[in-house]
């Protein structure tokens, strides 16, 4: 009987000197089925191992990580990779590196991630997460994410943010314009300045009129925020304004016209057989009067007349000298704008 090994071919080394001449024997079946099999189980774990890797780094959940994670660092380049391309996007003063790492920015803070929904290249995220260090609740958000075009020398597609942005619209009317986190803005604009998720201090800037404490305005994702100033009167300019509507009373009385120039009082004389002379004004009641703000400029407005009385020789038809007198109620109503970085009354403007 013969025997299969007696079949398989064996190295046979050549009687002849210098002969290299030899026989190689294929490898044994076994020893061959093991290289097949662990060449298939490198595979399979490389293949799980790349499963694995685009579940935990490339999954809708990594991409909002990593988002709160690199604001959380004060990363705003790191940030901006986690966002798709940015739709109607406006001013990006605050998604500055250096606004993110301002104290008056604070990023959201304790991120739990509720619930993950995948739908082809489409998912949402929910998650809860608190905005600002002085909000006690924390606030429930949905982000939208697309995964990257299929490319086929992409092996693995990033998720991106479709809405991670908010928007701050702010308002501060007067000269001086704002900072938002240290970033110097316009007083005011029409359109939204984008922004991360977080809260921003905005500081009012130097007015000659008014002034106003800093505010703390939320920016939640997908969402605009109007921030508003609570302004108030500068007592400075309370001062200044008291004391330019009495200069202005105090000119006008000193006119010698019973139509003084710009002045809020005036009395009549046709002057017909002759022309008013000796014409002296004084000012009989102080009006009192309320200043507020309007826009960008503060207001007088007369909340009781003052009254003002003339006296002045008139001439009567037979060329005779005769005394003459009245007197008036009058407002002081105006408009205080700021010009050159002092507050100037103007009356009846």
């Amino acid at each position: 009987m013969i025997m299969v090994d007696q079949l398989v071919p064996e190295f046979v080394q050549s009687e002849r000197p210098g002969d290299l001449g030899a026989v190689v024997s294929p490898p044994p079946a076994k020893k061959f089925a093991v290289a097949i099999f662990s060449t298939i189980g490198v595979l399979a774990l490389i293949a799980g191992g790349l499963v694995w890797a685009r579940g935990v780094f490339y999954s809708p959940e990594a991409a909002v990580n990593g988002y709160i994670s690199a604001l959380q660092n004060r990363d705003a380049t790191a940030a901006l990779t986690h966002l798709g391309p940015r739709r109607d996007l406006f001013g990006d003063d605050l998604l500055q590196p250096e606004v993110v790492k301002d104290p008056g920015y604070t990023p959201p803070a304790d991120l739990q991630i509720r619930s993950v929904q995948t739908n082809g290249d489409r998912a949402t995220v929910t998650v809860a997460m608190r905005l600002g260090s002085d909000t006690t609740t924390t606030t429930t958000t949905t982000f939208s994410l697309e995964r990257d075009n299929a490319l086929p020398w992409r092996l693995f597609r990033p998720w991106r943010i479709a809405d991670g942005l908010g928007g701050i619209t702010v308002n501060w009317p007067f000269v001086g314009g704002l900072t938002v986190a240290g970033a110097s803005v316009t007083g005011s604009t029409e359109d939204y300045l984008s922004a991360f998720p977080g809260s921003y201090q905005a500081v009012a800037g130097t007015s000659a009129l008014a002034e106003a404490p800093p505010i703390t305005v939320v920016v939640e994702p997908g969402q605009v925020t109007s921030g508003r100033f609570a302004p108030t009167i500068k007592a400075s300019a309370a001062d200044a304004v008291k004391t330019q509507v009495a200069d202005h009373l105090d000119k006008c009385s000193k006119q010698t016209t019973l139509q003084p120039s710009g002045c809020p009082f005036s009395a009549y004389d046709s002057g017909y057989y002759g022309a008013p002379t000796n014409v002296a004004w004084s000012i009989t009641g102080t009006p009192t009067y309320v200043i507020g703000i309007n826009g960008s400029n503060l207001t007088v407005t007369t909340s009781n007349p003052g009254t003002a009385g003339v006296t002045w020789q008139g001439t009567d038809y037979r060329k005779q000298p005769t005394a003459e007198s009245d007197s008036s109620s009058f407002r002081v109503d105006g408009k205080v704008a700021e010009r050159a970085g002092q507050p100037v009354y103007s009356h009846g403007s």
